[in-house]
């Protein structure tokens, strides 16, 4: 597996073996595997559900002289999934277009996630095109093909510089005079997306039919309803007796509809009998809106679990990178002493099986689990936001003025938090008798990421945190101060080689 350096980021899924002329180039590109979030969105998709977009507006498009596509909507209205569905069936609907002399037709895509920052920046961008090509292309003889590539949450990176050069690459991309050449870009409609892209020349933008995201809507529904055991005998029911008072196609929102059939599931299992009038009140019951959905699970967290589920939120929400499981849990055993000032590390109050069950549909395990919760391999699986609305809910970072919901973080303040957080920890390790940091799994991000966090509370709009000798030696000097106590300049080169977490 690919792995970076410094844990910057976490990579994995492709195999590089010998030291072919491809594998050396796939090792100097280092790129990101997008393969694995395209298996888990085809393996979530409804059969059915973007068909008709695809076979209408889509492919009206297709047939135009235009290669260059904007397509957006609101959060939650289905956009990855129908990134995804594209990207599968991209090749069978070109093949209906393109000239009988297009034998090969290529597609290459990239997943942007407010949850890594490594998927946010347009070097990695490039190079996972670059390296999708090469695999999939690599014994290909030199013969006529097309070309589309397919750009999925460009609103998830984040505005100003990191967005620009994104938009600068794909503007620049997008000017190539090739009809069999295409660029799609989905994302939510932003006056910082819209307005770059409506002055270049040659850009379409294009939004689905309301009445399509219903349907699709309802077919997600429908195929989740008759799943659950305890729903099944009322798919009809629900289907055809209720439609107006059924609120999985408010707003049209496809994870507002998944929150609401699995609250409707868990209220139905509190019944002993289920008829029509039950149905009725359960479904004029569900929030219409997201947020309230999410204050009611924040509500619903016990008081004793409220600290150390707090912080496992804190630090999905500002964490620099996806945490693993592990991680995560040792990271909410770091306590504050009176002052409020993080210090110590005390025992484990919580398992991911806790964060699982008390946090549903806010987090979710990735990848799919095929093992119980206490048998899961370290640096494995990360936890992570189910959908970009969690982390706006608890930390707005496009819609300022949305009315705050039963927490919300404040970036400085929560960056500072953990900065303190990662220095204890650190503290922590080096008093262990040991000394060894196999005990202590999240070393690891605390090492490399304090200064981040560090920077981030000073500029929380800008942060420009990057490790260097001095952030190194000062590392160093907190685990290991005999070594610094003496002017040698090889005892500080000794630290600042010998001694590393991992």
């Amino acid at each position: 597996n690919i792995t970076a350096s410094g844990g910057s980021q976490i990579f994995a899924g492709i195999q590089i073996s010998g030291d072919s002329l491809r594998d050396r180039i796939l090792r100097w590109l280092d790129p990101i595997d997008v393969q694995l979030v395209q298996d888990r969105l085809r393996m979530q998709h409804t059969p059915a559900t973007g068909e008709a977009f695809l076979h209408d507006e889509f492919n009206d498009w297709l047939k135009s002289n235009c290669r260059r596509l904007w397509l957006h909507g609101e959060a939650g209205s289905g956009k990855t999934f129908l990134s995804s569905l594209l990207i599968d069936q991209m090749p069978n609907l070109l093949s209906e277009l393109d000239q009988a002399e297009i034998r090969q037709r290529a597609i290459a895509y990239f997943y942007c996630s407010f949850q890594n920052k490594g998927t946010r920046e347009a070097m990695s961008f490039l190079k996972s095109i670059n390296a999708q090509l090469l695999i999939k292309h690599e014994n290909s003889e030199k013969v006529s093909r097309s070309l589309t590539l397919v750009i999925d949450g460009l609103d998830e990176v984040r505005s100003g510089g990191p967005q620009n050069q994104f938009l600068s690459v794909l503007n620049d991309l997008a000017k190539k005079e090739n009809p069999h050449f295409r660029v799609i870009i989905f994302s939510r409609m932003q006056a910082i997306i819209r307005n770059p892209l409506k002055t270049a020349l040659g850009w379409k933008p294009l939004s689905r039919d309301i009445g399509q995201i219903e349907r699709d809507i309802d077919l997600l529904a429908l195929q989740q309803i008759s799943q659950r055991a305890v729903l099944g005998d009322y798919q009809i029911l629900i289907q055809h007796g209720l439609p107006e008072k059924s609120t999985f196609l408010i707003y049209s929102r496809f994870r507002l509809a998944a929150l609401q059939i699995q609250e409707l599931c868990d209220c139905t299992e509190t019944h002993d009998t289920l008829d029509e009038k039950v149905i009725v009140e359960l479904l004029n019951k569900l929030p219409r809106e997201l947020d309230p959905f999410y204050d009611r699970i924040v509500a619903g967290i016990p008081q004793i679990l409220q600290r150390p589920l707090e912080s496992a939120l804190r630090w999905l929400t500002f964490a620099t990178r996806p945490l693993y499981v592990e991680e995560l849990i040792e990271a909410c055993t770091i306590k504050d002493n009176i002052t409020g000032t993080p210090s110590t590390v005390g025992q484990q109050i919580i398992d991911i099986t806790t964060v699982a069950e008390r946090l549903r549909g806010m987090v979710e395990i990735q990848q799919a689990l095929s093992l119980p919760y206490l048998e899961l391999q370290k640096r494995t699986y990360t936890v992570q936001f189910v959908h970009q609305t969690v982390k706006e809910y608890l930390s707005p970072v496009t819609n300022f003025d949305r009315p705050a919901g039963r927490l919300r973080f404040d970036d400085a303040i929560a960056h500072k938090h953990l900065a303190q957080c990662c220095l204890a920890y650190l503290s922590y390790c080096a008093d262990k008798q040991d000394g060894s940091s196999s005990a202590c799994s999240f070393c690891f991000y605390s090492w490399h990421f304090w200064p981040t966090h560090f920077i981030t509370s000073k500029h929380p709009k800008t942060p420009k945190a990057r490790l260097d000798l001095d952030s190194v030696r000062l590392h160093n000097s907190m685990i290991h101060p005999d070594l610094y106590e003496t002017s040698s300049s090889t005892h500080v080169q000794a630290a600042e080689t010998a001694f590393q977490f991992e």
